[in-house]
């Protein structure tokens, strides 16, 4: 395997680069991030969050011509219809900040009168390259329950209100070791990658 395979993330949040990171140097993989191409984000007007992934991966690939990874990851309440979905990162408003989001979150819930917190976090990661005739797609997800109060100083987005009830943890409470081991995005990262390494030593 070349040791030495750049990947470009198609991604600007540093959180999310530094969690794959940890996770692709098991499979000797270089990740860097888009930074340093100047790339407009493109409109993310899929259904699923999977199309929204490679709607990313596919922006990143005509600017850089590089291989590219993407991801598209969100919370689904059962409570609130599913939402926010694919909308999560912009759930309070297009430019809101975590903290935002998760209010609106517990907000909504509020006024839903509900006692069922149950939820889920998604990921669909995605991998192009020139030398693939289709994408390769990996989806997870990771089952828990919504608190009402932020629990935890790791992490970032919804981690702070997403308990793991297998663990007894938030994902804010959690290793970045520990919640590589459970996460949507953990989990649907290390099948891409398995790929890709099958992929680059073929």
């Amino acid at each position: 395997m070349n040791c030495n395979y750049n990947i470009i993330f198609a991604t600007n949040n540093r959180h999310k680069v530094n969690e794959i990171n940890s996770i692709s140097c098991n499979f000797s993989l270089t990740i860097n991030d888009q930074s340093n191409y100047h790339i407009q984000s493109p409109i993310e007007d899929g259904k699923t969050f999977i199309e929204n992934a490679l709607i990313k991966a596919n922006n990143t690939f005509r600017y850089t011509k590089q291989p590219v990874i993407a991801d598209d990851s969100g919370i689904c309440v059962e409570a609130l219809d599913g939402a926010p979905g694919i909308y999560s990162a912009r759930y309070a408003s297009p430019s809101a900040t975590d903290k935002e989001n998760r209010t609106k979150l517990l907000n909504e819930l509020q006024k839903a009168s509900t006692d069922n917190f149950i939820a889920k976090f998604a990921c669909a990661a995605v991998f192009i390259d020139d030398r693939l005739l289709e994408p390769f797609i990996a989806y997870e997800e990771w089952p828990g329950l919504i608190i009402k109060e932020e629990v935890g100083q790791n992490g970032f987005g919804y981690d702070p209100i997403f308990y793991d009830p297998s663990l007894g943890l938030t994902a804010s409470e959690m290793t970045q070791s520990q919640k590589n081991m459970v996460s949507h995005r953990g989990k649907a990262f290390k099948k891409l990658f398995e790929q890709i390494a099958k992929h680059i030593s073929s």
